[in-house]
C-alpha cells in the first residue's frame, strides 16, 4: 500500500454503528461522516445504490443500537476491519456479511482482513455499506423505537451520483428528499455540512409549502410489521379532521421512499388538503428478501392484509376522517385498487391507473412474459387456479365504490384493454366511474401537459367524493 493511501485512511478511522435503522461511520472526533438507513434503501445492486444520510446525528433516537467499532489501518497483506461491541443479531449479521464479502480475504478473532493492497477510502466505505445493506436484521423495533421515530421530524436525504476528486478528499453528489427536488452538493473530508453548488429549485420552493415525510408502523394480521410514510397537509393541526388518501405503489417489487418524483408526488396531494399515507406492504423492497418474495403467487393476500392494517392504524388517528378515505395506485397499485373494489367498502373513491383487472388476459397481452410466469407460477393454462383466485375480474359483483380509471393507449406492460375491461365492469354494475385515456402515453404519464391533466382529473375525482359536504 502506498504511503499516501495509508494516510487517507486516517480520516475515516472511527466507529460504525449498526441498528435496524442506521449505519453510521464516525470520525475520531465523534462527528458523523456518513449515515445510511437500511429500511429506506432501494433494492438495487449495492455498487449502484444511492446512500441515505441524515443531515444531523440521530444518536439517542433508538434504545437498542448496536455499536460496532471498525478500526481501519493500512497494512501490507490486507486491510483489517475489527468489529467489536455489544453482541446481538445486528452485529452477527453485519460480521457475517462483511466476512463473506468478495473483497474480504480472511476472518479471524473478530477481524476481517480485506483483500487487495490498493483500496481507496471510498472503496472501504462502500464495502462497509454493502455489508450493512446485505445483512438481515432480525431485531424487532420496540414501541419506544416507534414513538421516537414518529417524533423525529428530521427528513432523510437521499445521496446519489457520488463522485470523488482524485485525492479522495472532496465528494460531489446530488441530494434529494421527498420534500426537496434534486440539487448538486460538495462535501470535504475536513467535515462540516455539504455545500450546495446549484440552486435550481430555490425560486419554486420559496413559493411552495412542502412538508417532510414522517414514518409509522402497523402490525399486519400475521404480526408482520408494515412500514409507511405519511405526508401531512401544510399548516397541519392535530385538532382538525382531514380526508385521507392512501397511495399504493407499483411493482409489486418496489417501494415508497425519500425521493422526489414528478409522478405520484405526495406533496401535490398533501397540498390539496389530504393526509397522504404511503404503505410499503409485502412485496416492497428494502425490508429483506423474504418480505419481497411473499408477494409472488399471493397478490391479493398478505399485501392486502398489510394495507388494511395500515388503514386501521390511520383510522385510529384523531385527525384522520374515516368517513372521507380514498385510495389510488398505478400498475400493481392499480391492481390492488381493483382488488379493493371487490373486497372493501371503507373507501369513498378510488383511482386505478394502468391497473391489472383480469389476470388471464393480462398474461396473454403483456410484453413482460417472464413476469407473469414468475409471479403466478406459469401461464393461465398451466396454473388456472391461481389466476382465478387473485383476479379482480372474478369479484365484479361486489364493485360499489366510485372509481376513476386512467390508462395510456401505448401501454404494453399492462395493456389498455385492462382499463377498458375495468371501466366496462364498473358501468355494468352502475358504479359511478370515469375513464381517462392518454393516446400518446404508455405505462407512465410523462409529457408535461398530460401530467397537469392527470393531476387535475385525479384531484377533481377524489375531491368530488371526499370533500366536506
Amino acid at each position: 500500500m502506498q504511503a499516501e493511501d495509508a494516510a487517507l485512511y486516517d480520516g475515516i478511522t472511527g466507529q460504525v454503528a449498526v441498528s435496524r435503522y442506521v449505519l453510521q461511520i464516525r470520525n475520531p472526533s465523534g462527528a458523523a461522516v456518513r449515515e445510511a438507513s437500511k429500511t429506506e434503501r432501494p433494492h438495487v445492486h449495492p455498487r449502484s445504490a444511492p446512500v441515505l444520510l441524515r443531515p444531523r446525528s440521530i444518536r439517542g433516537l433508538l434504545d437498542r443500537q448496536v455499536e460496532l467499532a471498525a478500526a481501519i489501518s493500512g497494512l501490507d497483506g490486507g486491510l483489517p476491519v475489527e468489529v467489536t461491541g455489544e453482541a446481538g443479531a445486528g452485529k452477527t449479521a453485519f460480521l457475517r456479511h462483511l466476512a463473506h464479502h468478495p473483497r474480504a480475504g480472511s476472518f479471524k478473532d473478530g477481524i476481517v482482513y480485506l483483500s487487495g493492497r490498493h483500496q481507496s477510502p471510498a472503496d472501504v466505505l462502500q464495502l462497509l455499506f454493502e455489508a450493512f445493506y446485505d445483512s438481515e436484521q432480525t431485531c424487532k423495533p420496540t414501541e419506544a423505537d416507534i414513538r421516537r421515530t414518529l417524533q423525529n421530524k428530521q427528513a432523510l436525504i437521499l445521496l446519489d451520483d457520488v463522485q470523488f476528486t482524485s485525492d479522495g478528499r472532496t465528494m460531489i453528489y446530488t441530494e434529494v428528499s421527498g420534500s426537496h427536488p434534486t440539487e448538486i452538493y460538495r462535501a470535504t473530508s475536513s467535515g462540516g455540512a455539504g455545500v450546495p453548488l446549484t440552486h435550481l429549485n430555490d425560486g419554486m420552493l420559496s413559493n411552495a409549502a412542502l412538508t417532510p415525510l414522517e414514518e409509522m408502523y402497523a402490525d399486519s394480521a400475521d404480526k408482520t410489521r408494515v412500514h409507511s410514510f405519511v405526508v401531512k397537509p401544510p399548516d397541519f393541526s392535530p385538532t382538525k379532521k382531514y380526508p385521507v388518501l392512501f397511495l399504493i405503489h407499483g411493482g409489486p417489487q418496489g417501494s415508497w421512499g425519500e425521493s422526489w418524483t414528478y409522478r405520484w408526488n405526495a406533496q401535490v396531494f398533501a397540498g390539496a388538503g389530504y393526509l397522504v399515507v404511503m404503505p410499503n406492504p409485502r412485496g416492497s423492497t428494502g425490508y429483506g428478501q423474504k418480505y419481497i418474495e411473499e408477494i409472488s403467487g399471493d397478490w391479493g393476500g398478505k399485501a392486502y392484509e398489510d394495507i388494511m392494517a395500515v388503514v386501521d392504524s390511520v383510522a385510529a388517528l384523531p385527525y384522520a376522517d374515516t368517513a372521507r378515505m380514498a385510495a389510488a395506485g398505478g400498475s400493481y397499485g392499480g391492481y390492488m385498487v381493483n382488488w379493493l373494489l371487490g373486497h372493501s367498502d371503507r373507501f369513498k373513491a378510488f383511482v386505478s391507473h394502468a391497473g391489472v383487472f383480469d389476470l388471464r388476459s393480462m398474461a396473454a397481452e403483456t410484453e413482460e412474459l417472464w413476469f407473469v410466469q414468475w409471479e403466478f407460477k406459469g401461464m393461465p393454462w398451466e396454473n388456472p387456479e391461481i389466476y382465478s383466485k387473485w383476479s379482480p375480474s372474478y369479484f365484479v359483483k361486489e364493485f360499489k365504490t366510485p372509481t376513476l380509471v386512467i390508462h395510456g393507449e401505448q401501454d404494453f406492460r399492462v395493456p389498455v384493454s385492462q382499463g377498458m375491461q375495468l371501466f366496462t365492469a364498473l358501468k355494468s354494475q352502475k358504479v359511478p366511474s370515469k375513464l381517462l385515456l392518454f393516446p400518446d402515453e404508455g405505462h407512465w404519464v410523462l409529457k408535461p401537459r398530460n401530467t397537469v391533466l392527470w393531476y387535475s382529473q385525479f384531484l377533481d375525482w377524489i375531491g368530488q367524493w371526499t370533500k366536506t359536504p
